[in-house]
């Protein structure tokens, strides 16, 4: 609208499984100024600088898969870590280096699928074991550095959130059941482009412990997960990939005996996901890809899945898309 003045606002809505059944809502919406390129600020609910794409995961044209990669951009976890509500300042400094630094909130649902697999792990409130519990997020900060190295093509990439939050039961006046004293989320990126070769490869590590007085003992939650993903542009308008993409429920339970403990199957523990892709750049505005998945393991399956999976499965996706 004027001068180093920018505005933007997303509306989106997803039919996935039983996430989103296809109720719009703002996916983020926020305003910017940045006359210098060495400082900017945003306000507002603003794309949370997550690993090195996750500002880009609507973006469909800019990458060669369909799936980003889910043990870093898992669709469970969107309406989480796609964007905060609140200040940042940004820029970019000697050409070669963009930050970002940011304080704010995010609105939980407590119907996701993922939180509600969390607060399960709590196991009931005493004397009220059908008490709903609710996640209170006090506040997150976060931030996220890209180098541009002197090496041609290479670009590294880390980027932090952490934050605190209180378990309460409303039905019992708020009554605290569980406090998140550290929820920490960090990942590690690097990107190497030459001509029509790229290679992306990143990590990320999720940990957090609830603690309480109610609790028998503090739980630990600390999924982890990492890929690499090589793309080659064939032709001019065709490129394919493969991406070998790795989770884990539990950092310090990658074999799944924590799962045979309790009399489920290993196989829970972990996913592990080989894709082949292609995309054909039909025309300018349109883009067409298709993609299988070999997949073992059923990590990223609700925890545990009623019947609980095979431990290999398969995954077919098309997608076309109209850019404007």
């Amino acid at each position: 609208p004027a001068d180093d003045i920018r505005l933007g606002l997303q509306i989106f809505a997803r039919d996935l499984g039983n996430l989103g059944n296809l109720d719009p809502q703002i996916d983020w919406g926020f305003g910017e100024y940045r006359k210098w390129d060495y400082l900017g600020f945003r306000a507002g609910l603003i794309k949370m600088p997550l690993g090195m794409y996750n500002r880009e995961r609507d973006a469909d044209f800019l990458r060669p898969s369909i799936f980003q990669p889910q043990s870093v951009y898992d669709e469970e976890f969107r309406d989480l870590t796609l964007a905060y509500q609140g200040f940042a300042v940004f820029g970019n400094l000697a050409g070669h280096l963009d930050y970002e630094l940011f304080v704010g909130t995010v609105d939980l649902d407590e119907n996701l699928p993922i939180l509600q697999t969390f607060l399960s792990e709590l196991g009931p409130f005493p004397n009220s074991p059908d008490a709903a519990f609710e996640i209170d997020l006090h506040h997150i900060n976060g931030g996220s550095l890209v180098w541009e190295t002197p090496l041609t093509g290479v670009r590294l990439g880390v980027s932090a959130v952490v934050g605190d939050a209180t378990v309460l039961v409303p039905e019992l006046n708020d009554m605290v059941f569980a406090e998140l004293d550290r929820i920490a989320l960090s990942t590690l990126s690097l990107e190497y482009v030459y001509e029509d070769f790229t290679v992306q490869a990143e990590w990320k590590d999720i940990d957090l412990t609830a603690r309480g007085e109610l609790l028998p003992h503090d739980l630990r939650f600390n999924p982890v997960g990492w890929y690499i993903l090589t793309a080659y542009h064939l032709l001019e308008r065709i490129e394919l990939s493969y991406n070998y993409d790795v989770s884990y429920t539990d950092a310090e339970d990658k074999d799944g005996t924590g799962f045979e403990s309790r009399g489920l199957p290993a196989h829970l523990a972990w996913t592990k996901d080989h894709t082949l892709s292609i995309r054909y750049d039909l025309s300018n505005q349109l883009t067409l890809k298709a993609e299988g998945h070999w997949i073992d393991g059923t990590s990223r399956i609700a925890d545990p899945p009623v019947p609980v999976m095979a431990r290999d499965w398969f995954l077919f996706a098309a997608k076309a898309s109209y850019n404007f």
